[in-house]
């Protein structure tokens, strides 16, 4: 496992939003990784904000409140700060396939470890390793 520091882990968005939401095909398995994590999770301020918005778009309010709650009760916030910087200037090199968070997500996966259900993120993480 890669971690920054020892038993750190990222979930990405789509981990998150399935786990909030019942009909999603992957809500099943989110509930496993989230019931059987040993790891400290370490939230990004850009997967945080990801998750909010899409909650409030689905307009899953006691959703964006359990989220807050979790992640300000049991997470780490891991600043944007320098990862925007860095994700902004690698960004035009990154695989077309994947988008401003997920390449953020693929700079940090060097130093934790990402689990996501994306197949283009979770395919890049694992050519690189």
């Amino acid at each position: 496992m890669k971690c920054s520091m020892e038993n750190e882990i990222i979930l990405d968005s789509c981990v998150w939003l399935s786990f909030f939401s019942p009909e999603d095909r992957n809500h099943k398995q989110a509930v496993e990784i989230l019931e059987e994590i040993e790891e400290h999770i370490v939230v990004p301020e850009i997967v945080f904000g990801e998750v909010v918005t899409i909650l409030r778009l689905r307009k899953k309010e006691d959703e964006v409140k359990q989220f807050y709650e979790l992640c300000m009760g049991a997470s780490m916030f891991l600043p944007t700060g320098r990862l925007l910087w860095r994700t902004a200037v690698r960004y035009p090199h990154a695989p077309k396939k994947l988008s401003f968070v997920d390449a953020a997500l693929y700079i940090l996966s060097k130093e934790y470890e990402v689990v996501t259900f994306d197949k283009v993120l979770k395919k890049a993480i694992e050519m690189r390793s």
